[in-house]
């Protein structure tokens, strides 16, 4: 039985407006130097960057003339290299607010996936196409005076052929008697002679055509037939490809799925709100839990490393994670939320929506307050009750 697409419950519900508000379609462009400054990005994390991300030359041959990090930024941008760009943005921002950068892009590519999920299961049916004018006949004007002159095109065509045999014909009989006595003059001339002058082999070669034009059949008249719009079979829409609804079976296993990512999602963002080491614990545990969505866990791996240690057991030493760990794990849960599956972004726009955010939380013009019971409206809409 070959496999089937099956539809989660909640396809038929659009995601809250309140959401998506301000989120943007395909295409979004490159951010401009709009000129508002930077404060959050550090500039003494250029040079680290570019070892520790390993960067590349560009960014080695940009820090030598921008060594600050506002114009190191904007420099990769002019020489179209806004990965490197996103890399560095989040090695450069502070730990909580590259991380709440981090959560707000892949939590975007959620709802442009919801998004366009919903357009694609529930747009509404086009209207029926209009049937041209027909004929008493059943087909259209234009389709019976297109069959008259193919038939007469035809006809003209079988004629010409005819009367070219015939006259084909004529004029091999022609050469026949000619060749004839021509042979025949030949022979009288050398007295009777028994060798055969060259025309008669010849005469040999022109009877063998002769047989083979006598055999000749013409093709037969091929008919054809043009069928109107309304003759012929409707083509097979994608509409009627729909996915089934899941089975309960499948519907548990993608609910639980679901509630594994938001856990670790909303973990990660309780650290934000409250950056304790319980919390971090927290984010930690729920990144183990994790099966699949490769962004979500990395958010709340993430989250673990931005704690005090890297050691969740109170009762033993506490093991302070490297300096450099945290940034990491943002720069991964980015990079993942950049290939994850079934959104309508590109790669290339989510690199672009991922800058834009970047730049209003470096800017300060991104605050988290309210961030939590938004995330909460999310979860209502995907499990209808929250994690």
């Amino acid at each position: 039985m070959p496999y089937r697409q099956q539809l989660p419950p909640n396809y038929r519900n659009a995601p809250p407006p309140e959401l998506i508000q301000g989120l943007p379609g395909n295409g979004i462009a490159l951010p401009k130097n709009d000129g508002k400054p930077l404060p959050l990005l550090q500039d003494h994390m250029v040079g680290r960057a570019i070892k520790e991300a390993k960067l590349g030359v560009a960014a080695q041959v940009v820090a030598e003339s921008h060594p600050n990090a506002e114009d190191f930024f904007w420099s990769l941008l002019d020489i179209n290299e806004p990965l490197i760009a996103m890399r560095f943005m989040a090695w450069s921002l502070p730990k909580r607010e590259g991380l709440w950068w981090a959560f707000r892009c892949c939590w975007d590519v959620l709802l442009d996936r919801d998004r366009a999920n919903y357009e694609k299961w529930n747009k509404p049916e086009s209207p029926a196409t209009p049937t041209p004018p027909e004929s008493s006949g059943g087909m259209s004007a234009e389709h019976s005076a297109k069959i008259e002159e193919l038939n007469r095109a035809a006809s003209e065509l079988e004629s010409k052929a005819a009367a070219g045999q015939q006259d084909l014909m004529a004029k091999l009989k022609d050469i026949r008697s000619h060749l004839q006595a021509e042979i025949t003059q030949s022979a009288e001339s050398r007295g009777g002679a028994s060798a055969q002058p060259p025309a008669i082999s010849r005469l040999k070669r022109l009877r063998a055509h002769h047989l083979e034009m006598a055999s000749y059949t013409p093709p037969k008249q091929v008919n054809i037939e043009i069928t109107s719009p309304k003759d012929r079979p409707p083509k097979a829409s994608s509409r009627s490809r729909t996915p089934e609804p899941m089975s309960p079976v499948m519907e548990q296993v993608w609910r639980r799925r679901v509630e594994l990512r938001m856990q670790a999602m909303a973990s990660s963002l309780q650290w934000v709100l409250d950056p304790c080491h319980e919390n971090a614990i927290k984010a930690g545990e729920a990144a183990k839990s994790m099966e699949g969505d490769p962004f979500a866990k990395a958010l709340a791996r993430s989250a673990f490393w931005c704690g005090e240690s890297l050691e969740a057991d109170p009762k033993k030493a506490k093991v302070p994670p490297p300096e450099t760990l945290p940034h990491r794990g943002i720069e991964g849960a980015l990079t993942k939320g950049l290939g994850h599956p079934n959104a309508a972004w590109s790669r290339q726009d989510r690199v672009h929506w991922f800058l834009h955010r970047g730049l209003l939380v470096s800017s300060g013009q991104l605050p988290w307050d309210g961030s939590l019971d938004d995330f909460n409206t999310y979860i209502t809409h995907m499990l209808g009750n929250e994690v």
